[in-house]
């Protein structure tokens, strides 16, 4: 009843992670330059309503910080390696992560079956990393994806912190396309 009412109140609105951020990559010698906007940090989530339960305030902000995927398949099936204690792969490990300093980090308190997501070290934001384990001419797909804190006071079992997508295709003649 809480769940469908917070439904409601939001306009139908779900919770969402998250707006995606754009990403560039310079490829170098043994080397990938990452770089990204951040323009995820100002999403705003309707779902967990108002700052401070002020219309006025505008919509609670959810943006905790980025994790850094990169994968040699366009799925990033091979790196989705953390998995719950049923022994299901329910997570990806990240190569690198970023997080707001505050009073959020270490593992969520919710989880999956077990699993945790880890929302950070309070390590601070970056807009760039430098992927200096790549070997030349090799394949890599790279996705920096910006997640959300969760939140454990909702309704009786809380909200698992949420991350953007990162979906990649690749067609036969080698044509990549990224979804939303």
């Amino acid at each position: 009843k809480q769940t469908v009412q917070q439904i409601y109140n939001a306009n139908y609105n779900f919770s969402k992670p998250p707006y995606k951020p754009t990403v560039h990559a310079v490829a170098g010698d043994r080397r990938v330059f990452l770089y990204w906007d951040n323009v995820a940090e100002q999403f705003r989530d309707p779902f967990l309503g108002y700052e401070h339960g002020d219309p006025r305030q505008g919509y609670k902000k959810t943006f905790e910080g980025y994790t850094i995927y990169r994968s040699e398949d366009p799925q990033f099936e091979d790196d989705k390696i953390i998995t719950d204690s049923k022994g299901e792969p329910v997570y990806w490990k990240p190569i690198a992560q970023f997080d707001l300093v505050d009073s959020i980090f270490g593992p969520d308190p919710v989880g999956i079956n077990g699993a945790r997501f880890w929302r950070g070290s309070n390590t601070g934001l970056q807009h760039s990393f430098v992927d200096t384990t790549v070997e030349n001419g090799k394949t890599y797909y790279y996705a920096v994806c910006s997640y959300s804190m969760g939140d454990t006071a909702y309704g009786t079992t809380g909200l698992q912190p949420t991350e953007c997508s990162k979906i990649i295709t690749q067609d036969y003649s080698g044509k990549i396309t990224f979804v939303d």
